[in-house]
């Protein structure tokens, strides 16, 4: 599938599933998030505002983070690494599934 970017196209070659290992509030949660695209020429992973927007989930942001929202529940809170920063990073590790309890999982 074909990804238009500014610069150039760019394709994706899988679709999928990933869980996450992230901290809310100071507690380590798990969050599942799909789809999610396998572009091999991106160095870096993306989350996209507009999937969870046509997902029915919301966003709510002020400076210091944005959150995403599953019925008024945070389950992704997204920081600049520097006060002050214009980008958002989520720190997150993605989860082995041997160690995945879907107990305490999110679904995006």
């Amino acid at each position: 599938m074909p990804v238009k970017t500014v610069a150039h196209i760019i394709y994706v070659e899988g679709t999928g599933t990933v869980l996450l290992k992230h901290y809310i509030s100071n507690k380590l949660v798990t969050t599942q998030v799909n789809p999610v695209f396998y572009i091999p020429s991106m160095s870096i992973c993306l989350l996209s505002m507009g999937v969870f927007l046509q997902q029915g989930l919301c966003i709510l942001g002020n400076l210091q983070h944005i959150n995403l929202l599953n019925n008024l529940k945070t389950i992704v809170q997204c920081k600049p690494l520097l006060p002050g920063q214009l980008l958002y990073w989520l720190d997150a590790s993605t989860v082995d599934l041997l160690e995945f309890n879907d107990a305490n999982t999110s679904l995006i």
